[in-house]
């Protein structure tokens, strides 16, 4: 891989390394790490997306664009930002053609004390509604989802 998405994705490898081996409690303590962690799933299948997702995370005039990274792992697409930015507040989208559009705004990221004022990660858990629901499946979303 090479450019940014490539270097997102050497990062975000070794933040995962990092995490399994510094682990102290419930507190783990690593930098720089996203403010804003995405798993993006499918509505009907709760796996990965039949088309990969992608999505902009905004602070103020900040625009940033977040691409998928698909994880074996977990059947699920991966999208994060906001690595060493402002606390907040964002507002994120996440879009995939053929699924209708989620979004989110004024999501504020706290501060951790533990790690020095390092921002914490705020995860989202998304499922995507394809926008032509599979047969037997319901038209209403549970939940918050889009």
């Amino acid at each position: 891989m090479s450019g940014r998405k490539g270097d997102r994705v050497r990062w975000y490898m070794a933040m995962v390394a990092a995490l399994a081996l510094q682990g102290c409690g419930d507190v783990i303590c690593i930098g720089p790490r996203p403010a804003i962690h995405v798993v993006v799933t499918d509505d009907v299948t709760g796996g990965k997306l039949s088309s990969a997702p992608n999505g902009t995370l905004t602070n103020g005039d900040d625009l940033e664009t977040l691409d998928a990274l698909y994880m074996d792992a977990w059947n699920a697409h991966l999208l994060w930002g906001g690595g060493m930015r402002f606390h907040g507040p964002y507002d994120i989208e996440v879009r995939a053609p053929g699924y209708h559009t989620w979004s989110r705004n004024g999501v504020e990221v706290g501060i951790s004390p533990e790690c020095g004022g390092a921002q914490q990660t705020t995860r989202f858990d998304v499922t995507m509604r394809r926008l032509v629901p599979s047969p037997g499946a319901s038209p209403f979303p549970p939940g918050d989802q889009a």
